[in-house]
Order: structure tokens, then sequence, then C-alpha cells
């Protein structure tokens, strides 16, 4: 009777995992549907690909190559792959390993000469997995009010970060996305292979594999089929000039191609699996103790339970996203010329009608509050440092404890043991850790896999009067980006004014300056700003503590 049940049970599985397939039928008309409020047929276009088992179910396009000519997109409308170029660059670095040209554990500076300071001891490794802490050289231009709608050469590049030789944090301690990570592995490539970085890939994949793919790697360079980048103004879209540093961006690939270089992945015995696997398959371990999720320029996680390998990109005028789903040997990609269209929207419609039967909704885990008296709810209270230098409070009331992020934003934390609560309004939880006196040390933040830690502030270092105005106000320089920033006071208010780069690209030139505690104040729009002092005790400069991709980035009073 056992063997019986054993066998039904077995058959019922394999009945139901047979049954299950992809959509794949209605294809082109839930494409068509999408696409239909995304680009009309005068505006910049987009191309989606699509291949399963090594065939390719569509290859659909819509809207203009090019907005002056009317030119339509087609199959060889060539595209900037924006940030998906990473993984490309990525595998250039394991063909030179491959051929014995250099290993992973090089330093950098092995191969880019007159690099100084901190960048010496950085490895190829860690540049290929955005744990070197090298800062992102697009934050380091917006910061320095360089224009990124100008030329700029790999010269130029590499120069600017020879010039800013800091680094975010300790290399290998932490992941942090970084354009000129992979600016710098670009110069690797030239320089270790003795080829131009474009010759270089020519040689080793487009030829070979028959892509009519290309690279912008020069100003002003000629490249046929190559789609204009737009963006959308008040009434119509603008071109936007592209940019010529490889590494980070600027491989152009059509659908044909994408086809291909999908394909590439998805099947066996290519020329390039073993490099390919490795790409695959997470292996960077970071001095926490920790694996990284990203791999040679690819993300590697599950989405709704089915095993994923994807990246996107974007940059002016253009979006791509290319998306991997290795087991059921499923690629989607979708490119476009229009920066308006939101890629990963797209794709992600397409993904949930063609693997609807895989997808497995993610419930959240189930949270049960408990009590705790009101003197353990008490410990936890005062403030918390995050490491951009943002204060996070802790307060208790009518015994609750609840967060307070500012005075219109506070939450209730909700206790599942004496040091774990949860918040309900949205997915976070808070742990707190104690010293061996029984006093609070810091907390844990945990929002998904992402944790960040504050630590405890005495109240007296809260109760440090902030300097006077008139102490602050004046003009500040940064050496590097030879840039200087103006601090002024107005209707009793402290402004920092910006260079014109932040209103182009955010729309905003000045933020405001509010005491936190001492010489520490937060800014209404890049986080904390940490004043500097001298010898003498006086103002000597300022410090953005955390403003996304760069750290630590000071200036100096002048």
């Amino acid at each position: 009777m056992k063997q019986i049940l054993i066998l039904l049970i077995s058959l019922s599985f394999s009945t139901t995992v047979f049954s299950q397939k992809l959509h794949l039928d209605q294809l082109k008309a839930t494409t068509d549907s999408i696409t239909r409020q995304l680009a009309q047929d005068d505006e910049p276009g987009l191309s989606i690909g699509v291949v399963y088992r090594g065939q390719p179910i569509l290859n659909a396009h819509y809207g203009l190559m090019n907005l002056d000519y009317e030119m339509k997109t087609s199959d060889s409308t060539l595209y900037n792959l924006a940030s998906v170029s990473k993984h490309i660059t990525a595998l250039g670095i394991l063909l030179l390993e491959a051929e014995g040209k250099l290993q992973l554990q090089d330093k950098v500076s092995d191969h880019v000469p007159d690099l100084t300071g901190e960048y010496k001891n950085i490895t190829i490794n860690q540049l290929l997995h955005h744990t070197s802490g090298v800062p992102s050289t697009d934050n380091l231009l917006l910061f320095a009010g360089m224009s990124m709608d100008t030329p700029w050469t790999m010269a130029e590049e590499l120069e600017l970060l020879k010039r800013y030789s800091q680094l975010n944090f300790e290399p290998g301690s932490e992941y942090m996305y970084s354009n000129g990570g992979y600016s710098l592995l670009a110069a690797v490539i030239e320089n270790t292979s003795g080829e131009d970085f474009e010759d270089f890939f020519r040689k080793r994949l487009f030829e070979p594999l028959d892509l009519q793919a290309n690279v912008n790697n020069s100003s002003g360079k000629i490249i046929k089929n190559r789609a204009r980048g737009y963006k959308p103004s008040e009434t119509t879209y603008t071109d936007v000039l592209s940019e010529s540093v490889p590494g980070a961006s600027n491989f152009y690939f059509s659908m044909n191609d994408m086809i291909t270089w999908m394909n590439l992945f998805l099947q066996k015995n290519s020329r390039y699996e073993q490099q390919l696997t490795k790409m695959m398959t997470p292996s960077f371990v970071l001095s926490t103790g920790d694996t990284l999720s990203y791999s040679f320029g690819l993300n590697v996680k599950d989405y709704k339970g089915v095993q994923r390998v994807y990246h996107s990109g974007g940059t002016q005028g253009f979006a791509s996203y290319m998306l991997l789903f290795p087991e059921h040997e499923l690629g989607i990609t979708v490119l476009t010329n229009n920066e308006k269209i939101n890629v990963a929207k797209t794709i992600y419609q397409l993904t949930e009608e063609i693997l609807t039967e895989f997808l497995i909704e993610e419930k959240p885990l189930e949270r049960i509050a408990i009590s705790l008296p009101e003197e353990t709810l008490h410990k936890w209270t005062g403030s918390y440092r995050m490491k951009d230098g943002m204060l996070l409070k802790i307060i208790s009331e009518n015994e609750k404890l609840f967060l307070v992020i500012s005075d219109e934003q506070r939450f209730q934390l909700h206790p599942e043991s004496e040091t774990n609560f949860f918040i309900e309004e949205f997915d976070a939880q808070i742990t707190f850790l104690e010293t061996g006196k029984g006093k609070p040390s810091h907390l844990n933040l945990i929002q998904g896999k992402s944790k960040q830690t504050g630590d405890y502030v005495a109240p007296q270092e809260l109760s440090k009067a902030s300097p006077a105005h008139h102490d602050l106000v004046g003009s500040y320089h940064q050496k590097a980006l030879a840039v200087t920033y103006s601090l002024i006071e107005k209707d009793g208010k402290l402004f920092l004014q910006l260079p014109g780069t932040f209103k182009k690209y955010l729309d905003f030139d000045v933020t405001i300056l509010n005491p936190v505690a001492g010489y520490i104040f937060n800014t209404d729009r890049l986080g904390i700003i940490e004043f500097l002092r001298n010898e003498r005790n006086e103002i000597s400069g300022f410090r953005f503590n955390d403003v996304g991709r760069l750290r630590n980035i000071e200036f100096n009073k002048i």
C-alpha cells in the first residue's frame, strides 16, 4: 500500500511539472499592447527580443531610431547598452585571464600606470564586483560641475580618477556600484592586450559570433545604423550627445546581436562556456563573510522562485535591460533610445505573461508582536547615527516604542523579542545590540537583504551647540575636482549653492542646512554635512559623508 501511495504521489507531481508551460503563443500581441503607450510611430522607439531553447521567438521594433530623418527602428538598429555593457567588459577580462595575460587578484596598478594613493592596492576582481571603493565618475562629474553632455574621453576619465584618488571604503569590505571602476577595467584591457578596446572585442567576440556590434570609444565616431538617443522635453524630444568612455557603458548592440548574445549564455558548448558559467555563478566573498549576488557585471537573484540572471542600464538618451532564466532557456531583452521608457516595467510585464505558471508569489513573513515591559522598551530609546550621518531617534510613549525619522515620519516598533522589532507600514526590522554593561551599543536597520548600522549617540554629544552662522559662511574648494561651492546665509538660514550640473540633471542647485548636533548639519537634498576644524578650532572645511556612490568628499574653506 505504501509503495502504491508513493507511486501515485510521484505521478501526480510529474503530471503537474510537465503540464506547466511557457506562454508564448500570444507574445507578439501582448508586446504590441504593452508598447502601444510607450512609443508612437513618430517618437523615439524601442526593440524587444525573446529567445527560447536557442530560437528567436520575438524580434519586434517600434518607433524611430532617428527623428530628424524619420528612420524606423529595426532588427539591425544599434542601441547603447549603457550599464548592460559591464558584463561584456567583464568577459573581456576573463578572456585575458584565459590567455594568461593577467590574474583576477592582480593589483590594478600593475596594469594601469600612475595610480597613486589609496588606489595602489585595489585588485581587478574588486573592480569587477564593485567592491574596490573607487568612486563612480558620474557622481564626480556632477559634484565637479562638469556637464555630461559634452565630449568626454577615456584619457579625461582616467585623469579624473587619478586626481581624485580617494576610495569610498576599505577595498573588499563593501559593495558599492561604480562606473569609475569599470572605466579602469577598460584601461586594464587596453594596456594588458596592447590593443584598442574596440579591436580587442572585435577580434574575440564580434567577428567570431558574427555580431554587428560596435563600441563608441572616441568622440565623433561614425557607427553605422546607430540610433540617436533622446530625452523628453516639454513638448517634444531633444537628442543628446553620446558619451565615448568604454567599459561601464557604450557597447552598441542590435536586437539581432542580443538574440545571439542571450543564446550564448543559455546554450551549452560555446567557445566561451567556461567564462560564462563563471559569470553566472556568484563567488565574491566580502571581508564580512557575505557572498555577493553580483557576479562579473551580472546580478544573479531568483525572481518569484525562478533562477534569474540580469542587468539593467541607463545613460543619456538610452535604457536597456537583459533578463535570462537559464533553467527555462529563456532570455528577454528590451532596448530603447527614449529616456522616458521604463524598461524594467516593460520586461517584467512580459515575464509575468510568459512564466505565469512557474512564478510563485512571495508571501511576506508573518510577524507576531509580543508584549514587553516599559523598562525594556525604554532601554533602547535615544539617538543612533547611521553611516551616512543621518540620526534616527527611538522614543517611547504610552508603553510603545517609535522610530522617528522626522517630525512628520514616525513608525511604531512592534517587538518580536527583547531586541528584535518590526515596522508594519513597510517591510523593515530593527535589531538592537547592547554593550556588556547593558546599555545600547548600536542598531541594525534591515530592509529586505539590506542592512544598515547606526551607532548609539550619547545625549551629551547631541547637546553640543552648533557654530555661529558667520563662522560657516564663505567659499569652499575641492582641489581634485577643481570646483568651489558657496555657503550663504539668508533670512537666518544657511544655504549651500551647488554647481549648475545639479540644476541640469537633478533640478535643484541649492540645499538648506539644518543643525543636528555640534558641527553636524543635515541637508534637505544631500544628506549629512560635517564641518571640519583646524588646530586653532577654526572652521577649515566641510565633508559630505555619503551622497550615494561618493563618500567623505571634503571641501576646504578659502
